[in-house]
């Protein structure tokens, strides 16, 4: 993982598995993000979800994004050392090595975000998650949104693309 390779995707459909069956238990519906990332995840992932919920129930968002501008956000995340959930854009008042502003700790690069990672990972989206995208867009529609707007657009274009899903 720590290299950029994507993990084993048996060993991940069983918690992906695990998880759904879970969450279903209490919810109506359920949202991954970056996954799944690869096409057997993808194949696994559409037949877990319209055994449940049928698939007229199931929606795609595609957040696109080029390259370049990848690398450029990359470069800009950072996390915090005491909880990952929390990530931050490196600006002039963040920086690595700056206190947390949510929660102790301390403003950190990710490993996965090492530019010498960024062909690695590159690499494993162009020859493992693309083919479960197009998998996903040959069975269901997809939504794309335009991954290179601000921060604020594509949280609304996201948001927006959830609306249409659940009306």
């Amino acid at each position: 993982y720590k290299s950029g390779i994507l993990f084993d995707p048996p060993w991940l459909m069983k918690v992906i598995k695990e998880k759904t069956e879970k969450v279903f238990k209490v919810h109506s519906g359920i949202v991954y993000d970056g996954s799944p990332r690869t096409l057997p995840e993808a194949e696994f992932l559409y037949r877990l979800l319209s055994e449940i919920i049928g698939t007229g129930n199931i929606s795609v968002i595609e957040v696109d994004v080029g390259d370049e501008e990848l690398k450029k956000r990359l470069a800009k995340r950072l996390i915090c050392s005491k909880s990952s959930n929390h990530v931050f854009i490196r600006s002039e008042k963040l920086n690595p090595g700056d206190s947390c502003p949510e929660g102790d700790g301390v403003l950190n690069e990710r490993d996965l975000d090492k530019p010498e990672l960024f062909d690695t990972r590159l690499s494993e989206y162009r020859n493992r998650t693309l083919p479960g995208l197009e998998f996903l867009k040959k069975t269901h529609s997809v939504i794309t949104v335009n991954g290179e707007q601000s921060i604020e657009e594509v949280q609304n274009d996201i948001l927006e693309a959830v609306r249409t899903c659940i009306i």
